[in-house]
């Protein structure tokens, strides 16, 4: 095997850089050369690695940061034509809202979201709930949407900023942990009144729930790194998608059980190594010639 030098971007200051620390420990062993750094890191080190794995970035008093998404621009902007081969710095360049409502016009088992008045009556099923604005330009998401009647959503949407989406009840979320297009655990969360989530709790999804998972998989056209895809379960079992997460996606390895985390640890190398092995024009075709849209 070649050896390698690695730079993980990731948040030396978090909790959950842990699980940064189980990859940069078990590519050390493999004889790699690895340093963690964080978003804001040096561009001198681009020219100096070969590949650069962004890994969890997401911070909670780094997202109330305006300064965040400036350094997040930087680190994906310098990268291109660089030396150094990114995963999972490049995510999709539109927001949540944005593909969500793509992939609805497409008749895709997204959460149903619209940016346009004259979409609604696609949302037929959901006509005579409320609905929920979204700033379909909020990169992180900091800004709480607003809950509109269908009687005045006339008055309160402005069609330049906002995306509209159903106010549905669910029962719990699920998240499906990738590598690659490789689905290896996934967790359902369960609200509760005392916080966000419950504790995550580890399941096995039935056919037709991985089935539905692997399709988006493929559809996100993410061949390397880590993605997950997260999902709401309604209250007649169905899944919806809610988010696909390229960019800077905490897996949780903590919460799995070392058998498990070593193996997702493992795929994980091996889908790293498999593409520094292909040639340049393949690596560039891979990185740069994503689109969620081709499906």
């Amino acid at each position: 095997m070649n050896k390698y030098k690695i730079l993980i971007v990731s948040d030396p200051e978090s909790n959950k850089v842990i699980e940064d620390l189980y990859i940069a420990k078990s590519l050390r062993n493999d004889g790699h050369l690895v340093k963690i750094t964080e978003i804001g890191c040096s561009e001198k080190d681009d020219n100096k690695y070969d590949v650069m794995l962004r890994r969890n970035t997401w911070e909670e008093d780094k997202i109330k940061d305006s300064y965040y998404k400036i350094r997040n621009d930087m680190l994906t902007r310098r990268v291109i034509y660089k030396k150094v081969q990114p995963v999972n710095v490049l995510g999709f360049q539109e927001t949540r809202v944005q593909y969500l409502s793509r992939l609805f016009r497409m008749k895709k088992k997204v959460f149903p979201t619209v940016t346009r008045l004259q979409e609604m009556p696609a949302m037929l099923d959901v006509w005579d709930k409320d609905f929920v604005l979204r700033d379909r330009t909020d990169f992180i998401a900091k800004n709480k949407p607003i809950i509109v009647n269908k009687s005045n959503i006339r008055d309160v949407f402005v069609p330049e900023k906002h995306a509209i989406q159903a106010n549905m009840k669910y029962k719990s979320q699920l998240q499906f942990h990738f590598v690659g297009n490789k689905l290896m655990y996934t967790f359902e969360y369960t609200p509760s009144k005392y916080s966000a989530y419950s504790k995550a709790k580890l399941i096995m999804p039935n056919e037709k729930e991985r089935k539905i998972a692997e399709e988006f998989a493929e559809i996100s056209n993410l061949n390397v790194g880590m993605q997950r895809l997260d999902f709401v379960r309604l209250l007649n079992d169905d899944l919806l998608l809610s988010e696909i997460k390229d960019t800077a996606v905490y897996m949780c390895l903590d919460k799995l059980d070392s058998d498990m985390r070593d193996e997702v640890i493992r795929e994980y190398k091996r889908n790293i190594y498999e593409f520094l092995e292909k040639d340049d024009e393949t690596k560039f075709s891979i990185i740069y010639g994503r689109d969620l849209y081709d499906s």
